[in-house]
This record gives C-alpha cells, structure tokens and sequence, in this order.
C-alpha cells in the first residue's frame, strides 16, 4: 500500500512528464514552422507561434507549482486521528 505522500510524489511526476511531452510535440511543430518559412511574414508567424506557445508552457507550469504548493501545505497539516 502507498502513503498519500507517495501517491502525492507520483502524482507531480506524471504532470511534469506530461508538460515535458507537450513541450516536446510543440517544439517539433515549431521546428517545422521555422522549416518551411520562406520569408520574414512566415518567420514573424512562426515567432507568433512560439510566444503563443511559451505562454501555454508558463501557465501549466504555473499550474504544476500550485498543485506541488498545495501537496506540500497538505502533508504539512496536523493529521485528523479521530
């Protein structure tokens, strides 16, 4: 049987692994944007791209930090034992 702190670390691992993938397949999007780019209109698209996607990143990260903050205050709390 797992500890709630156990299942709480596996937990955070599996959202940064998920954050990791997507970063992964929004970079390749990226890459092929850049790839086929063949003036400065398409690049500035691509560029529009790459902030609209580092602006994903930021807030599931964010969302990562909260839920990580909230696991912790949670171990933290006296243990109800009645």
């Amino acid at each position: 049987m797992m500890t709630p702190k156990s299942e709480i670390l596996i937990q955070e691992k599996q959202a940064f692994k998920r954050l990791i993938l997507y970063m992964e397949i929004e970079t390749n999007k990226l890459k092929s944007k850049v790839d086929l780019a063949d003036n400065r209109e398409m690049m500035a698209e691509s560029l529009n791209f790459m902030a609209n996607y580092l602006e994903e990143v930021i807030g599931k990260a964010d969302e990562i930090r909260d839920l990580i903050l909230e696991n912790n205050a949670r171990l933290k709390a006296p243990q109800d034992r009645s």
